[in-house]
């Protein structure tokens, strides 16, 4: 199958997510602890939103259709991902992603979580320090022109996590 065949691939936007999780944290979701699992699976889906086509897929024979983007807002994932709830208690039900969206989703997640660190730290020479990396790796990150392996996007990850604390 060549790139641009895969790129057009519809996926389990349940598998979307734990491949998003992968990418970004170098690790899979916790199988050993169902509820984690799905917890994290869900969190995925609902970062990858913004960036992607949502679509639903109840008939395989058929097309995929779009979940309008403001149906997304204001509902949430279930199952793991594999459901999503709008605020008015519609359920959309086998939902998929197409691969290419997936992957451009995990670079925009990528750089968007950096560049809330920036923020939250003060600047990009203070990340640096606090990431340990030098500035102009980060300002590759920030740009798209890297990707920060899953350890630095993990610390930046902490740095928002705490300070949201």
């Amino acid at each position: 199958m060549n790139r641009s065949a895969r790129d057009r691939q519809y996926l389990p936007l349940r598998t979307a997510a734990a491949e998003v999780h992968i990418a970004l944290f170098g690790v899979a979701p916790d199988a050993l602890s169902p509820d984690v699992m799905r917890i994290a699976l869900e969190g995925m889906a609902r970062s990858l939103a913004p960036y992607v086509l949502i679509c639903t897929m109840p008939d395989p024979s058929r097309l995929p259709v779009e979940i309008p983007r403001g149906e997304l807002a204001g509902g949430s994932f279930t199952d793991g991902g594999a459901t999503f709830v709008t605020k008015k208690g519609v359920e959309y039900r086998n939902l998929v992603v197409q691969r290419g969206e997936m992957n451009a989703g995990i670079a925009l997640l990528r750089m968007a979580a950096l560049q809330r660190a920036v923020e939250l730290v003060g600047g990009k020479e203070r990340l640096s320090v606090a990431l340990q990396i030098e500035l102009h790796e980060l300002e590759a990150y920030l740009a798209g022109q890297k990707l920060p392996p899953p350890k630095t996007f993990s610390a930046a990850m902490d740095i928002v996590a705490e300070k949201k604390r």
